[in-house]
């Protein structure tokens, strides 16, 4: 299980999670009393397209997809404003961030 509550999808033994991110998604896409098209999103480390179409689908209009990780202090300053922050495994958000 993964901290969303979703089982890890089935993999071979060498091949990564297709879409891992995706499955932390359904908790951005639920309900909010915000307007979505207001939620400023960032997407760090290559996250995947299908995350990107579920979430704009959802009707989130301003996300930045950024390919790689950020270092603390670059991340600081990329999150300011930022209501979602999607990231994979290399991005450390700290209590700075």
């Amino acid at each position: 299980m993964n901290p969303s509550g979703h089982a890890k999808p089935e993999r071979g033994r060498d091949e990564p999670y297709p879409n891992f991110d995706i499955l932390f998604f359904p908790m951005a896409i639920a309900s909010t009393s915000y307007p979505r098209n207001k939620i400023k999103v960032l997407l760090l480390e290559n996250i995947s397209d299908a995350a990107v179409k579920e979430l704009e689908a959802g009707g989130y209009t301003h996300i930045e997809r950024i390919g790689g990780a950020l270092g603390e202090a670059d991340l600081i300053k990329a999150v300011r404003g930022v209501h979602l922050l999607g990231i994979r495994s290399k991005t450390k958000v700290t209590k700075r961030t």
